[in-house]
């Protein structure tokens, strides 16, 4: 992925954990919350990586996937 004139290898993701779920007045799970969030393709909370190649990067440059 490139963000700016960087160049990124995602090396490891880290999915959302079943507190999502949760609602915070009846501790209950009551929503499909990862399922709901797997319509966007992925579930992940974050992501891990490593540079590859260095650049700039400013506010309004965008993420893509190379």
């Amino acid at each position: 992925m490139s963000l700016g004139e960087t160049v990124l290898r995602i090396r490891d993701r880290t999915k959302r954990c079943q507190a999502t779920t949760a609602n915070l007045h009846k501790g209950e799970r009551d929503i499909d919350m990862l399922r709901v969030l797997s319509t966007w393709g992925h579930q992940d909370f974050r992501v891990y990586a490593e540079v590859i190649h260095t650049g700039s990067v400013a506010i309004s440059d965008q993420v893509k996937v190379l």
